[in-house]
């Protein structure tokens, strides 16, 4: 979303200052995207998640995806 409405940039810049102000981390969830990706990054997101990086999975297959993508980490935007 914010990369393709005013309205939730709107909502999103002063909350992630706030978060920023407060020493709270912040995570960009729903992304699904790059320019998504972008956007949460240049606005200062700590964490993002969402389809971009992996679809919705149960609960049994998160470890072994996270082990896999320890040893071949995703070769896009995760910083």
């Amino acid at each position: 979303g914010a990369c393709r409405s005013e309205s939730l940039r709107a909502i999103l810049v002063p909350s992630l200052d706030m978060a920023r102000q407060l020493g709270i981390k912040t995570v960009a969830e729903g992304v699904e995207t790059d320019d998504d990706f972008r956007v949460a990054s240049e606005l200062g997101c700590d964490v993002a998640q969402g389809y971009l990086f992996a679809k919705a999975m149960p609960a049994a297959e998160v470890q072994p995806w996270m082990l896999q993508h320890m040893r071949n980490p995703l070769p896009m935007h995760v910083r």
